[in-house]
């Protein structure tokens, strides 16, 4: 949001509570204009503010666990997230940032299930299923995990990081390297300084000689 735009928020919502003061969309929005700008502290007073109103609101779960996951406590952002799906926020967008939120505590086994959820939401999502098949190649469930990057590329032949993997899920599936080294070889052309692709490139050649 621009500064304006921010000031005119901060101004609707302040009105709004005062005529009605157990609003609590206003507080939760008020609590996501805080978040935007980086006041987390009053952010979180927002939000509970909501809760002690009505605690069944799970919106304002979902934006309590997107400011923990700003900042990087993935097992309270998940904790959130859960709540708000109990609470009946049956989104894609939730499913992905439980998942995400679990993959970065390590638990890609126990993210897999909702990064998949995420997928068939919104079956559009290229970023979801890019993540859900970097669980896949993960959790070492290769034919998956290549479907799962042809399904990104079929979106978008140009993302380079789903190309790299999908090579790399497919050597790892037992394919010759000889074959996999075009894909490789253009990753290296949409992005020439594609480091992981660049290696894979000498380690191919070095092992043709």
């Amino acid at each position: 949001m621009q500064k304006g735009e921010v000031e005119e928020a901060v101004k609707v919502l302040t009105e709004q509570i005062e005529k009605v003061p157990t609003d609590v969309v206003a507080y939760i929005n008020f609590g996501n204009v805080l978040l935007s700008m980086g006041d987390v502290e009053r952010a979180a007073r927002f939000y509970d503010r909501a809760i002690e109103i009505d605690s069944n609101v799970p919106t304002v779960y979902y934006s309590y666990g997107n400011l923990y996951y700003q900042a990087q406590e993935y097992t309270k952002a998940a904790q959130k997230f859960q709540m708000a799906l109990e609470k009946g926020l049956d989104e894609a967008d939730v499913y992905f940032m439980l998942g995400i939120s679990l993959l970065n505590q390590g638990e890609a086994k126990l993210a897999m299930p909702y990064l998949l959820t995420a997928t068939e939401k919104n079956p559009d999502d290229i970023e979801a299923w890019f993540q859900y098949a970097l669980v896949l190649a993960q959790l070492s469930l290769f034919d998956e995990a290549i479907n799962a990057f042809n399904q990104v590329l079929a979106m978008d032949d140009t993302h380079a990081d789903a190309l790299y993997y999908l090579g790399t899920a497919r050597l790892m599936n037992g394919e010759d390297s000889t074959i996999i080294k075009p894909l490789f070889e253009k990753v290296v052309t949409l992005q020439p300084e594609h480091e992981m692709a660049l290696s894979a490139l000498d380690a191919i050649t070095a092992y043709e000689k």
